[in-house]
């Protein structure tokens, strides 16, 4: 199952309560997605049969789609994803699916067209819009959705029902990509404005200790009460449920994302965590983790975030946060090469809005009220980040000057566990503030010495030179008193000498 089709099924179905039975033709989960591709979760009121022509995950019955045993209009949720190009008569297949829908159930069909052949076991077909749309045709609410190209779509998503409306606000992309509204006229997206790729989904391994996912996950403890932030399509949510089994409330800004994680959470709260009011929202609710995992460099005011959040924790609970490292080394060499170009994911994720080093961070922390109990960090290389960056091309100079000087130049993320300041940690906190500014003190004093000695020296140097120059201006003064003397006899003498001339001349 591709990830835009457990999405949108993660979606309608949190939009849409039905009732009853959920038919999942094509339900085999195939090698590598065993758990991943399971949809159950979505419908946890219903009574959710797999049918498939083999045995494996997700199969409860094997039938063939081209006739069923199953009654007419008994199904509340029909679900036919992926499978159509797989079945030798598509057209009567959705005719049998259509056979066992109930009057106000929902239908929903997906396939591919521009894709490569996958064979499980076989391939068959390509499918277009409109074949989808006329094979709803005789059902009075129906739609069809396209993904990718417009000539080429890879997606082709079909969704119908006999009595129920299915004028739905339907979203404006799945996985980043425009849902289009496919018409026998014309197709209409009805995207609005340029919207990013959903990219934050990943896979939880906890054998990779390097990972901020494990250097969260191992601090919380079975049972407990949780306050994700941030929670995108719960890939940590469901661990916490089914692994710690924890009560987890949600809050993601992403609709989408949400309704794939909502299955894994006691309460999904679906907005911005800057402008929501939790205190409306999660009334008199104390945590004993609020996790806030790679979120706070997404804020325009972390600081009033936290502050918030604090509302909600209990005495002895912990703040789980995980920031990336603005001084790491690959994003220092970047700026030295005259880059600064924002990336869809990493340090320079283009929606980043602040940038933290462990000391800013922890400053940020203080000011909020916490302390911060442990750091942990996730180490990578400045050639193995998103970067690539060629740390062998640059001079040993600078490379061995960065390791020297910045001993968090491969920390790529930080992991802080933060608990509220007490009593204690103030003291603590005033204590070693009184010992930094006595050490600045004494460090200023020190400098204050050492400028005052330098200055002293001039000003004896000065002095020196001073006396000196005084001592040759009254050589000065007394060589040009003897010069003026000595100017003043010779002109008596040529005053003398022309006289004689003249007496000698007659004139």
């Amino acid at each position: 199952m591709r990830d835009n089709i457990k999405s949108f099924v993660a979606w309608i179905s949190g939009k849409v309560r039905i009732n009853g039975v959920v038919i999942e033709v094509g339900s085999y989960q195939v090698e590598g997605q065993e758990g991943y591709a399971d949809l159950r979760p979505y419908f946890p009121e219903n009574v959710f049969i797999g049918i498939d022509l083999r045995k494996g995950f997700g199969v409860d019955v094997i039938q063939d789609i081209h006739s069923l045993g199953i009654k007419d209009r008994s199904a509340s949720w029909v679900l036919c994803l992926d499978t159509l190009e797989h079945v030798k008569n598509p057209v009567n297949a959705v005719e049998e699916l259509k056979r066992i829908l109930k009057d106000n159930g929902i239908l929903i069909i997906s396939s591919v067209m521009d894709f490569p052949i996958h064979e499980h076991p076989h391939d068959y077909w390509r499918f277009t819009p409109q074949i989808f749309y006329e094979m709803l045709e005789d059902l009075n609410f129906k739609k069809v959705f396209f993904q990718g190209d417009r000539e080429k779509p890879h997606t082709v998503i079909g969704i119908g029902s006999r009595d129920r409306d299915l004028n739905l606000e339907f979203p404006e992309e799945i996985l980043g990509e425009p849902l289009v509204v496919y018409t026998q006229k014309r197709e209409k997206s009805i995207t609005t404005s340029t919207s990013k790729k959903y990219l934050y989904d990943y896979k939880i391994d906890l054998t990779n200790p390097n990972s901020t996912h494990s250097k969260i996950l191992k601090h919380v403890r079975f049972y407990s009460k949780v306050l994700e932030i941030g929670c995108a399509t719960g890939y940590m949510t469901k661990y916490l449920k089914e692994e710690l089994n924890c009560k987890v409330t949600a809050v993601e800004i992403d609709e989408v994302a949400a309704m794939v994680a909502k299955p894994f959470t006691e309460k999904l709260i679906i907005g911005d965590i800057e402008s929501l009011n939790l205190e409306k929202e999660i009334e008199g609710e104390k945590y004993d983790y609020i996790i806030l995992a790679d979120v706070l460099e997404h804020l325009k005011e972390p600081e009033n975030t936290i502050l918030k959040l604090k509302n909600f924790i209990k005495d002895d609970g912990l703040f789980l946060i995980s920031f990336p490292n603005a001084s790491h080394a690959s994003l220092g060499l970047e700026i030295i090469d005259g880059n600064f170009e924002y990336k869809p994911t990493g340090l320079l994720d283009s929606t980043h809005l602040r940038f933290f080093t462990i000391s800013t961070f922890l400053d940020l922390l203080e000011r909020s009220g916490l302390w911060a109990l442990s750091i942990d960090r996730v180490k990578i290389h400045p050639k193995d980040t998103e970067f690539k960056t060629l740390w062998e091309k640059y001079p040993r100079e600078i490379t061995a000057y960065i390791e020297k000087v910045n001993p968090e130049f491969d920390t790529y993320q930080f992991v802080v566990i933060a608990k509220l300041m007490n009593r204690e940690n103030e003291k603590e906190l005033a204590w070693n503030r009184y010992i930094e500014l006595r050490d600045s003190f004494s460090s200023l004093q020190h400098e204050l010495y050492v400028k005052e000695a330098k200055i002293n020296k001039i000003l004896k140097e000065m002095e020196n030179l001073n006396i000196k120059f005084e001592d040759e201006k009254i050589k000065f003064q007394e060589e040009k008193e003897k010069l003026k003397l000595k100017f003043q006899e010779e002109r008596e003498k040529l005053k003398l000498k022309l006289k004689n001339l003249e007496k000698e001349l007659g004139v």
